[in-house]
């Protein structure tokens, strides 16, 4: 049972960092979409 739990345990915390990851892989485009729209809108 404590080697299916470390698996699961495991698997979960990948996929929460890879969640995070593309939290912030996304917010960071949209903020260089905004700063290039505010570049070049200038």
């Amino acid at each position: 049972m404590k080697i299916v739990l470390i698996v699961v345990g495991a698997a979960a915390g990948a996929l929460a960092v890879m969640f995070l990851a593309a939290c912030i892989a996304v917010a960071g485009a949209i903020e260089c979409m905004r700063a290039l729209e505010e570049i070049t809108g200038m």
